[in-house]
């Protein structure tokens, strides 16, 4: 199975394509990096305000444990809902100023495609942009 890559980039005749692995890496930065509908928003995509995950949620919170493990529960929450053919095997999280560094490693699921596992590191600003 082939799908675009993302970010969308072009290749010599159209859209790029990606598949296996790569394809699974690319829906994965798509849902987590895309804010759901929760408690504090209505989602970023009008037409279907469910997709994506809450990570957005850990913005301005301590940068210990539960924040990790916190991160870790909310991207494989958002992967098993959204990316059916991937599984979360691993979840580093990291806070720098206003920068959140997810960096997670994920696998094909069972039966889904023989792709190796592959990481994926995906940065997402804790603070709206224009904060200080």
């Amino acid at each position: 199975m082939s799908n675009l890559a993302f970010p969308f980039r072009r290749d010599a005749t159209d859209l790029a394509a990606v598949t296996d692995t790569d394809l699974l890496l690319a829906q994965a930065e798509q849902v987590l990096g895309t804010e759901a509908d929760s408690p504090k928003g209505t989602g970023e995509l009008p037409w279907r305000t469910s997709f994506g995950s809450v990570l957005h949620l850990l913005r301005h919170r301590p940068n210990d444990a539960a924040l990790a493990e916190l991160a870790r529960v909310h991207s494989r929450d958002a992967l098993t809902r959204w990316v059916k053919g991937a599984v979360v095997t691993a979840c580093d999280v990291q806070q720098s100023g206003a920068v959140f560094v997810l960096a997670i490693t994920i696998a094909p699921a069972p039966g889904a495609t023989k792709a190796p596992a592959a990481s994926k590191t995906i940065t997402i600003p804790l603070a709206p942009a224009g904060s200080p």
